[in-house]
Order: C-alpha cells, then structure tokens, then sequence
C-alpha cells in the first residue's frame, strides 16, 4: 500500500467507480451520478474532508486504487459547468485523473475501514469478489446506497443484460454488505422484500433511509450561455412546461408527447405551452424520437435537447410555467424535489417514491391513465390563479433539505457502523450435495430458488464470469466452502484455454486430495478430487492451477488479458451413496446439469 494510503487509519472511503466508468464518455451527470458527486464534494470541501478516502475498482487491473480527491473535485466541478464531452479542457482532465487514479495500488485498506459506494456496480465484474478480499485483509464494512431494484420489479423498463447483471449484483449485495442506505422508504420497502426472496433475512434496522437533497432555490439572473440556448430553441420565459429526465421508456417522455398532441387536438383555441425535454438518450429512447418525428408541427410545440448545463437548468427550472414526471417508477425522483425548490409546481404520477419525494406538495395523477395526466395538466394551463396559489403552498411549506445535511448523515451512520464493534460479515459458503455452476446468472427474476456460487471463488485469481464459468488466471485460483452433508467426493468442470493444450492440477487442503488432467483446446471436462472419509463440515481450500496461458480478448471490454484454465462448475456428493452417483452419471450423459443446480447456496457470518 503506498504512503498516501498508509496515513488513512481507520477512516471512511468512498468508491468512486462509477463516475470514473462514467466520465471518459459521458459530461453531463445524470440523477445518481448527481448525487454521488454532490455528497462527495460536501465532504471534501468542509472539516471532514481529511477524514475521508476516494478510491476505484478496476477489473482490468484486478483491484483497488487510490483517487486524489484534489483532481476528483476539479473533474467532477468541470462536468457540472458544461455539457460538451468532446471538450479538449474536459477531455485532459479526464484522462489524467485516470492516469492518477492508476498510478497507487490499494493492496489493503486500513484495518476495519467503511467503504461506502453511492453509485452503482452491478457492471462491475468481480467486483464482490475483491470485497471478500477486503473484508478477509482488512476487516472492512461495506455499505451500498439502494437507489432503486428497478430491473427487477420492472424488468420491462431495461435491457436484458441488464437485468441479468442487476440480479447478480442483487444476490452479491446481500451477501456482503454489512449495512445499505436507500434513499427512500419506497425503495426500503420493495429492497426488503426482494431479499426476502433470496431469504436472506435483513433487518429493516440494517437500511438507513437518506431522502435526497430538496434544496431551496434562489432564482438568478440567467446566464449568456443560458440566453444564447433560449434564444436558440425559441423558448419564452414562461410559456413553457419542463420536463428533465434520461429519454427512456420508465420516464415515459412518450407519453408525454401524447398528451401534449391530445391537448392541442382537443383545445384548438387555448394556447398550449410548448414542452421542452432535456435528456440524454437511455434504454428505448427511440420509441420518443419516433413519436417526436411524426408530432404534427413539432416544431411550434415540443423542444429535446440532450444535455444542458447546471447553469441552463437552473435557467430552465426558474423559468418555466412549471414541471412534469409522469415517471413509471422510481427510486426517488429528483427532477421532483428540484423543481419544487425553484417553487415550481410539478405534476407526477402516483407510483413507488413519486409522491415521498414530493412532500405532498405535488399535482399527482393516476399512474396509466392518460386522461387524468391530460386533465391535471389543463387545469394548471388554464386557471393561472390555482396554479399560483399551488405556488405558494410550496413556498410555505417545501422543507428544505441540503447536501452538507445528507453528507453528515452518511457519515455518521458509517461511524456508527465503525465504532459498534459488532464483526464485519463475511463470506463462509456452506454447500450441500448439489452441482454449482460458475456462470453468469441468466434469470430475469428474482425468486427463492436463485443461487450464484460466485462466492466460492477465493482470492483475486480469477477472470470474469462467463456464460460457460470462469477463468483462470495462471497465478493459480481457489474455490474455499464447507460441506453441510455427508460428502467424500468432488467433482470439478475444468475448461482447456481456446489455441493449445493444458495440464491443470487441482489440489485440496486434505491429505491425499489431488489430481491432474490434461486438457485439449477448449475441451470441457471432469476431474475427481476422493476424499478418504467424510468431510462433512471441513474447511476446504481447492487450488486450480496450470502454467500454460493464453492471451485472450475480454468479450466484453475489448481489452486484453491473460487466461489460464476455466473452471465451470463444482459438483459435491457421496461416492459410496448408488443413487448420489446415479445422479452424477445421469447428469452428465444427458446434459441435465443445470437442473441439478442447488435450489440454496448458505452463507455463514
């Protein structure tokens, strides 16, 4: 560990992955990465921020580093200033707060250290499996923000790879946080239940709610750059209605240019105001830009801009008539409690944490009912006094809430976690006699049968998980468990490396556990490690290991890397019980090995 790192005892870091994943491509912060860098920042710039520690994980490194915050400050002010990513200012500092951010090594964090992520990981492979290792070299406590478990209450609204990823990320979370902050009640509730699921049994207690920043806004005069946009688009102060958001099919920007076009259809002589969307592109954002390609005179009534600045939104926030969220659901809501610190009505629909994160200060309609979305919004265009008056409902009654607030939250919870001297969670799988395969969890649903042996895997010698295991990395890799069952036999699923043949050896901790197999080019096959008795409620410690390596392309980054011998699957059971190895046989002669999976993976503290 260098010497930056050595003075951080005992303190509480902040994973910053997220961002700096986010940054190379992207500028313009959207609502998680908006609050990660606001939380950040509060820290830094007041009397804790020597008490704190950024840090990234890199797969392709394989491990943690440290992040300046100095540059992290600069970059992560810069993105809020502008909108342009092709920017030559915003592009160098970029690029060297990443070859800073490369440049120290974490090999281990302070001994018993917070380590707290506000942003997302489910896209980071291996990530929990360099948790296990923190938590193993430094007694670490790992606390994850919820912000929400939308790919798996509503997997119509995502990709499917990334509702795969996300129930993986799921499974680990639960697994190896020690405690979780939400950042609603709504996303409390529907977090809770789904690792009710998985019966992973968390106290509601362990889930601090943090309600985002609901900060009063002082209404400024607008900038060049915020006149030059308005000018540009043909917006009039005042006579337009704000929606901002990322363009995808749960924000349902869609179904706003549908009640636009039906409130013009319907009410040929009020003036409608114009609807002006500001977002960048997102899942199935082309069901909005082809229904904007076909909206009768577009021109006169809808404005879509990608991205904006801070000082632009503020300039579209003040300068509104007032705002929409006809969201499908959410983990907070934002947009809602920004538009309510400028003092601007907005009009949401009544789903998951909608109405929470407007303080009940908002025009809310019935969630897939486009006519009542219709009648609220008339009600507000034509009677100019209710609209006013709901103004001032807001100016009497918004509570404001800051980042600096938020920011001490989280850190006083961290350092109650820290100074409980409770033992931090860690990972001791407990297998019973089953298969348990290495691959990527494929399911779009999170039920009670789910299990991921992701776990086994010990130490960081290991690749991503892929469709067929895992990877080697030819520094040697190990599976560690222990067996609930009678149990005298194991069985590993080895894969040969792709371009030339490999002799892998696969060892146990037990006395007289070892075996080697030569393995052609992409050959799948099993190796047999018989145990003399029964090992039932052993710790076992499986090293795999081949010195032939192949350099490979990572599928999914594009980078390259260095592969040894895969490992598919673990398959544990009885020897010298007929019908344990029946089943065994009979798995394998008729593929039937994915239904052989174990229905509970169990996990010890």
């Amino acid at each position: 560990m260098g010497s930056d790192v050595k003075k951080f005892q005992r303190k509480i870091w902040f994973d910053v992955s997220d961002l700096l994943g986010y940054f190379p491509d992207n500028r313009t912060p959207t609502g998680i990465q908006r609050v990660q860098i606001s939380i950040i920042q509060s820290l830094l710039s007041g009397s804790e921020g020597e008490k704190i520690a950024l840090c990234q994980f890199l797969e392709d490194e394989n491990g943690w580093f440290l992040v300046d915050p100095d540059r992290f400050v600069k970059v992560s002010t810069l993105s809020l200033m502008g909108s342009d990513a092709r920017d030559l200012v915003w592009r160098r500092e970029v690029s060297m707060l990443r070859q800073e951010a490369m440049a120290e090594r974490i090999d281990a964090f302070p001994l018993r250290s917070v380590l707290i992520n506000i942003g997302t990981s489910w896209w980071l492979p291996n990530y929990f499996m360099h948790i296990r290792e923190a938590k193993k070299k430094s007694d670490i406590y790992y606390i994850p923000f919820i912000h929400d478990v939308i790919p798996a209450v509503a997997p119509r609204f995502c990709a499917h790879e990334l509702v795969h990823e996300f129930i993986d990320w799921f499974m680990g979370v639960v697994q190896h946080s020690d405690r979780y902050f939400a950042v609603s009640e709504a996303s409390k509730k529907d977090f809770l239940a789904l690792a009710t699921e998985l019966n992973a049994g968390i106290p509601s207690a362990d889930v601090r709610v943090v309600h985002l920043a609901a900060e009063k806004k002082t209404v400024s005069v607008p900038t060049a750059a915020a006149t030059s946009l308005f000018r540009r688009e043909g917006i009039e102060p005042g006579k337009f209605v704000f929606f901002v958001s990322t363009v995808e099919s749960r924000k349902n920007q869609a179904g706003a240019l549908d009640a636009w076009q039906n409130l013009i259809r319907n009410n040929p002589k009020l003036p409608i105001p114009k609807l002006v969307i500001v977002g960048k592109r997102g899942f199935e954002s082309h069901f909005f830009l082809e229904k904007l390609a076909t909206f009768i005179e577009a021109e006169k009534h809808i404005v879509y801009i990608e991205s904006v600045s801070d000082d632009e939104l503020a300039a579209l926030y003040s300068s509104c008539l007032f705002t929409i969220y006809p969201s499908y659901y959410e983990g907070w809501g934002l947009p809602i409690t920004e538009s309510l610190g400028y003092g601007k009505v907005c009009v949401t629909a009544d789903n998951s944490s909608l109405p929470e994160a407007g303080q009940g200060l908002t025009v809310t309609y019935r969630t897939g009912s486009n006519h009542d979305f219709e009648e609220k919004l008339l009600s507000l265009i034509k009677d100019r006094g209710h609209l006013s008056a709901l103004e001032q409902r807001i100016a009497e009654n918004f509570q404001s809430r800051h980042w600096e607030t938020i920011a001490q939250e989280v850190l006083a919870f961290a350092h109650a976690v820290q100074e409980g001297a409770q033992q931090t969670k860690k990972i001791a799988p407990v297998l019973e006699a089953a298969y348990y395969p290495l691959n990527r969890n494929r399911q779009l649903k999170i039920s009670s049968d789910l299990t991921s042996a992701e776990v086994l895997r010990d130490g960081s010698g290991w690749h991503r998980l892929e469709d067929f295991g895992s990877w080697t990395r030819g520094t040697g890799a190990r599976l560690t468990f222990t067996v609930a069952q009678p149990c005298n036999r194991i069985a590993i699923q080895l894969k040969g490396i792709p371009s030339s043949h490999c002799e892998v050896t696969v060892s146990a901790n037990l006395a007289g556990s070892s075996t080697k197999l030569r393995l052609n080019p992409d050959e799948e096959a099993w190796c047999f490690l018989d145990f003399d008795g029964d090992i039932a409620g052993k710790n076992l410690n499986i090293d795999v290991y081949s010195r032939e390596v192949e350099t490979t392309t990572n599928p999914e980054t594009g980078h390259s890397r260095v592969i040894s011998a895969g490992v598919c699957g673990v398959y544990l059971f009885d020897k010298t019980n007929a019908n344990a190895r029946t089943d065994f046989i009979e798995a394998k002669l008729f593929d039937l090995l994915k239904y052989k999976k174990v229905k509970k993976l169990l996990c010890t503290q």
